[in-house]
């Protein structure tokens, strides 16, 4: 019985598995799946511009410390992702490049920042110079992430 089993053994081992292949996938299924995910990433990125967009709303209209931490908060989160995305790496970082860099860009949301800070900390602060900061930081965001 037992060399029975050690030839049946040796001829199974033998053949080749029919099993699921272990080869690469295919550039066309590769290429899918990394279309779905920058999808993914897009919307996330648009429902995160939203969110700042709204808390903007909400901090021209109180412009209370709180409303400023969360929406810096948010911008911070946002650019995070952004790098994390990749969209440093991806930008074209020619010498003749007509478009401004990502670090300047990054620099110019962080000096708006802090301008908009000192507006909200401001107490005659006028609503409708809040909100043309908001609305020029959203701009840069928008010009980072496109």
């Amino acid at each position: 019985m037992s060399i029975k089993i050690e030839q049946d053994w040796k001829r199974l081992s033998g053949e080749k598995r029919t099993g699921p292949s272990r080869e690469k996938p295919t550039v066309a299924f590769k290429s899918f799946v990394q279309s779905q995910w920058h999808e993914k990433e897009s919307e996330r990125m648009e429902g995160l511009l939203a969110e700042i967009e709204e808390q903007g709303k909400r901090l021209s209209r109180s412009r209370t410390v709180r409303d400023l931490q969360l929406y810096k908060k948010l911008i911070q989160e946002f650019l995070q992702k952004a790098v994390s995305f990749g969209l440093a790496l991806s930008q074209s970082h020619s010498w003749h490049s007509p478009e401004p860099s990502v670090q300047t860009i990054v620099k110019k949301i962080d000096e708006r920042l802090m301008a908009l800070t000192d507006q909200v900390l401001r107490e005659g602060a006028e609503p409708i110079q809040i909100l043309g900061m908001l609305d020029e930081i959203k701009g840069l965001l928008i010009n980072l992430y496109r």
